[in-house]
């Protein structure tokens, strides 16, 4: 099995922003089974910044992205089996909230998400990575794999960045900090 595609929190590996510097302190995927959609909620984007010139890299990303947006929107190769993306970006009290949805066919289709449905059993399944601080109410634990059943909704969320090294902490900056920064 592969690893859960880091593509759930980096924002702009949904898209061909190559080296995206946006990333999510913590995201939640549902997975609607009997709908065929992922929904995948980002919370919290930051990026690290530790001089100018990385600030203004991670804006005209920004700006890149909300372009892109505002187009016809040109979605990452890895997600070319789903028929149908969509992605809201929501203003709340908290920053910014990332919102997108995935439509699939077939099952195997989310392989490229790093889920694996194993028809035998009417079962999914994803890596369990310490690493990433997967939680979730919907599914077991067994070995290296968290397991959810097949006939129902189920989430998870990820919050990879909880146990960043000390030496990062102090260039972690809130996007909506260095958006506000870039317009000063």
């Amino acid at each position: 099995m592969e690893q859960i595609n880091i593509i759930f929190f980096a924002i702009l590996s949904f898209f061909n922003v190559e080296n995206g510097r946006i990333a999510a302190t913590k995201t939640t995927v549902i997975v609607d089974t009997s709908r065929k959609t992922v929904l995948i909620e980002q919370e919290n984007l930051f990026s690290i910044i530790k001089n100018e010139s990385e600030a203004n890299v991670v804006v005209d990303q920004w700006n890149h992205f909300i372009t892109l947006m505002d187009k016809d929107i040109i979605w990452s190769e890895h997600l070319k089996s789903f028929t149908d993306k969509k992605v809201i970006i929501d203003t709340v009290e908290e920053g910014i909230l990332p919102k997108i949805t995935l439509s699939y066919s077939h099952t195997d289709d989310l392989r490229d998400l790093g889920i694996w449905f194993n028809e035998l059993k009417n079962d999914y399944s994803i890596n369990n990575v310490p690493a990433q601080n997967l939680k979730t109410s919907d599914g077991v634990l067994h070995g290296n794999y968290w397991v959810f059943e097949g006939d129902q909704v189920f989430s998870f969320t990820l919050e990879p960045f909880l146990d960043l090294p000390e030496g990062y902490q102090s260039f972690v900056k809130p996007l909506e900090e260095i958006l506000s920064e870039a317009k000063k």
